[in-house]
């Protein structure tokens, strides 16, 4: 509803669409060969982990072993492909070799773990191992999300406060008005 209420301006130059552009970016700037190496390993990957284990497919069976190899062969060869690109790769390696960006990325693993575990494996804790009913559990895991929610809006404010002092008085400035 929002956006039929917002005006966007015509564009002043219009993109001309031929068979050339496409061409020109699908052989140039998008490296294909290279998703359809990742995305199959992605794929075989998940498969074995979730086949794995549950009552058909025991770990040994052949198609969660045949899954995983083949799962490692696809990456082997994404990453070879992804090497003989340089820098037109998908995901080129110099980003791996810059120390902020393997931070960037841990810490990303990081918070996504921390995030996962509190959302959907705490709730499960509760009632698995609490034996808590579904909204009761839900009560249990109030206050985390009330903490984190606090926190989240405390962090902002201190950022803003640290960033730039003089946006934080205005901000309080206006809010006492």
């Amino acid at each position: 509803m929002i956006l039929v209420l917002i005006h966007i301006p015509e564009s002043t130059k219009k993109l001309e669409y031929s068979v050339s552009v496409f061409r020109d970016l699908v052989a140039h700037k998008m490296d294909l060969p290279g998703f359809g190496l990742f995305a199959p390993a992605v794929i075989m990957l998940l498969l074995a982990l979730q086949y794995g284990g549950d009552g058909k497919h025991p770990w040994d069976s052949a198609l969660v072993i045949g899954l995983l190899c083949g799962a490692g062969v696809t990456a082997v060869l994404f990453i070879f492909w992804e090497s003989r690109l340089g820098e037109r790769a998908m995901m080129p390696g110099a980003l791996f070799k810059n120390r902020i960006m393997l931070a960037s990325i841990g810490q990303t693993i990081g918070l996504m773990v921390a995030v996962l575990v509190g959302s959907l494996w705490l709730p499960m804790y509760f009632q698995a191992v609490k034996g808590a009913s579904p909204t009761m559990s839900g009560v249990y895991v109030l206050p985390a999300i009330l903490s984190q929610l606090l926190f989240a809006v405390v962090s902002g404010a201190v950022g803003m406060f640290i960033t730039n002092p003089t946006t934080w008085k205005r901000a309080q400035l206006t809010s006492i008005v």
